[in-house]
Parts: structure tokens; C-alpha cells; sequence
């Protein structure tokens, strides 16, 4: 099976792309970077020789409490670039090697196949608002949906994005399923995919957390029978077995890592598959945009992360650490692509397809 996503990869992203993906990613990175500490050091009037704890930078930012997680992402992704220094006894961080400004970076960022001008746009959108952003004044869904395709910029246009939907795709036309379910459907950019990769007369099961993209996702195929449900994969479902679960970029959404896992395999049948795709790295434009939506509302402003995350302030799990995880959960991973030494793991975006076993609470 593996062959056959990575080849389905492989095809749709175009051996040019792979040899320009990890120069844009750097771009962006080193672009988003400079926008987070000049973020600092201009909104919050941080410099040297200040130290200042992580409750003073909220302070200075007036970071809503919701938004604190990510404060400390950001002094955490500006330290390993040297950008800050933290003494662990004190706990609290000094400027380190300041960055260039951002807008000189924005020379170097060009659109292309990895962030088109759409995409492109709402980051620098985000950028010029991300003091508001923080203090909970602007929240990210006015930018982005703004404009139509921003949305499909991150999660179907981009090059790897078409890569890995197609990949997803290829190991559902293996599997060969009649009846699946598609948990965090969203926008349906994976849907389309899945949909016409499967039999003539499948049963489709599009579930998200809003029913906002049901009218749309009801007219996707007209050889497959797509239904819409509402579910959040953080909420136990009681619904008959699938032969197949498809979950597109969605899981990270989840509290726990290992709840996800076992969720997505109690919807299958014995033998039933799962087919994954997620992000396995915070792309660091991520920091300063979609993270946002990750927050918790403003009637729970705690973090119900209770996985590694809780201790860490990561948006996104690494692809091992989800294989580790539906292994526990009882499923076998068959396929992970691309792989580590791939010419497209820069991209950190990862398909993985596993099948459900029996598992020893299973057998009576």
C-alpha cells in the first residue's frame, strides 16, 4: 500500500515543487519568526536588558487568558531561534540575537505552490493585526473568510495539500470501502478527493462540529450518497461500524492524542481502516494566524489539552507520535508517507493509513 500513496503523492505535487517547497517553507518561517519578535519587541516595549516572566509579557501585550498557550508557543519557537534567551531557574527570557525586520523578509517570500497570493495575504493580514488578535479584540475567522479561497489555499490548492489529498485518495481506491464516515469534515477539501476515489453507490457520512458546510457537502457527488451528520470528535459516539474512517487534517483538534486514536477505531469494523492526514510541525505563519482558533472559548478559557501538548504548547503531534498512539488504540499502521528521508518531509504534512485489530477488550 505504501507505494501506491507515495506514488499518488509524489504525482500530484510535481518533481519541480519538491526542490522549491523547503526554500518557501524557510521564507515563511524566517518570515513569521521576525514578526513574533518584533511583535514583542515593539507592541509589549520589550528589550534588552529587560527579563521578563511569561505573566509579564501577557501583561505588556494584554494577552486575553485564552490566548496565553500560545504567548508561551511563541517565547518558546523565539528561543530556539536564539532569538531569545531563557534562564530556567528564574524562568523568564532576555533578548537573545535580534532578528531582521519582517518587512525585509517579505522580500524573500515569493507565492507559489506552497502559499499562493490568497494565503499569502491573509498571513500579512493576521501580522498587521496580531496585537488584536491576542487581546481577543479581532478573532481570526473576519480574515479569514474575507476571501473564498483562503481556505482552500491551506487545506487543497497548495501543493502539498494536493499531494497528500490525492495520497489519502489512493489508499481509499486500495481499500475499496462501501461505507464510510469522515470525521472534521470542514470545507470538504479531502471529500472530494475520497469521494471520487470510491465505488459507485458507496455511503458517505460527512460529520463535522458546525453544519455550516452540510448544504454544500450534500451536492459533492452524484454517485455517492454523502449524508451529513453533526459530531465532534472530542464527544463519544454511539453509530454502527464503518469500513472506513477518513479524518483530514482535523485531529490535532482533539484533547487527547490517544482518545483520537481510539475514537477513529471504534468507528471501524474489525479490519476497518483509517486514513489520516495531519501536519506534523507548526509551519511558523501558523503561529501567528490559524493557532487562534485552537484557543479555548471565552467561557473556558483553560486548555483541555490533556496530552503531551498540555506540557509543551504545541499546536501539532509529530506522525510518530500518532502512529504510536493508534497502536495503543489497537489498530496497525500500514502506511506513512511521505517518510522521513523523503525530499517532501520539509512540507511535514504526512498521510498515514492504519487497520483495526482485535483488540484483548474486544474478545468476550
Amino acid at each position: 500500500m505504501l507505494d501506491g500513496v507515495l506514488n499518488a503523492l509524489e504525482r500530484e505535487v510535481g518533481n519541480d515543487d519538491h526542490r522549491r517547497i523547503r526554500k518557501d517553507l524557510d521564507a515563511l518561517d524566517e518570515w513569521a519568526e521576525s514578526v513574533l519578535f518584533h511583535t514583542l519587541r515593539i507592541e509589549a516595549s520589550f528589550s534588552s536588558p529587560s527579563r521578563w516572566s511569561l505573566e509579564e509579557f501577557a501583561q505588556a501585550l494584554s494577552a486575553h487568558p485564552r490566548h496565553r498557550w500560545l504567548l508561551r508557543r511563541w517565547l518558546d519557537v523565539l528561543t530556539a531561534r536564539g532569538a531569545l534567551l531563557f534562564d530556567p531557574d528564574a524562568r523568564t527570557w532576555g533578548v537573545g540575537t535580534p532578528l531582521p525586520p519582517s518587512d525585509q523578509l517579505e522580500r524573500s517570500v515569493h507565492p507559489g505552490p506552497i502559499c499562493g497570493d490568497s494565503l499569502w495575504d491573509f498571513y500579512r493580514d493576521c501580522a498587521d493585526r496580531l496585537p488584536e488578535l491576542m487581546r481577543d479584540e479581532l478573532t481570526v475567522q473576519p480574515l479569514l473568510f474575507q476571501r473564498e479561497d483562503v481556505l482552500d489555499g491551506i487545506y487543497r490548492t497548495n501543493a502539498v495539500s494536493r499531494g497528500t489529498n490525492a495520497a489519502a485518495a489512493a489508499a481509499i481506491q486500495q481499500i475499496a470501502p462501501t461505507r464510510v464516515i469522515e470525521v472534521g469534515a470542514g470545507t470538504g477539501a479531502t471529500t472530494r478527493s475520497i469521494l471520487n476515489a470510491l465505488p459507485d453507490g458507496a455511503e458517505y457520512l460527512f460529520t463535522d462540529v458546525t453544519p455550516y458546510f452540510f448544504d454544500s457537502a450534500a451536492q459533492l457527488s452524484d454517485r455517492v450518497e454523502v449524508r451529513t451528520r453533526l459530531m465532534d470528535i472530542n464527544r463519544s459516539e454511539q453509530l454502527p461500524p464503518y469500513q472506513a474512517v477518513v479524518a483530514g487534517n482535523v485531529l490535532h483538534n482533539a484533547w487527547d492524542i490517544d482518545d483520537a486514536a481510539a475514537a477513529c477505531v471504534d468507528l471501524v469494523e474489525d479490519g476497518g481502516h483509517i486514513v489520516m492526514i495531519e501536519t506534523g510541525r507548526e509551519h511558523r505563519p501558523l503561529l501567528l494566524s490559524m493557532a487562534f482558533l485552537m484557543s479555548q472559548s471565552v467561557e473556558q478559557p483553560e486548555s483541555r489539552i490533556r496530552d503531551q501538548r498540555r506540557h509543551d504548547a504545541r499546536m501539532l503531534l509529530r506522525a510518530d507520535e500518532w502512529e504510536r498512539a493508534f497502536e495503543r488504540a489497537g489498530a496497525q499502521v500500514l502506511a506513512r508517507a511521505p517518510g522521513d528521508d523523503h525530499s517532501l518531509s520539509p512540507s511535514a504534512q504526512f498521510v498515514l493509513v492504519a487497520r483495526r485489530g482485535h483488540r484483548k477488550d474486544d474478545i468476550t
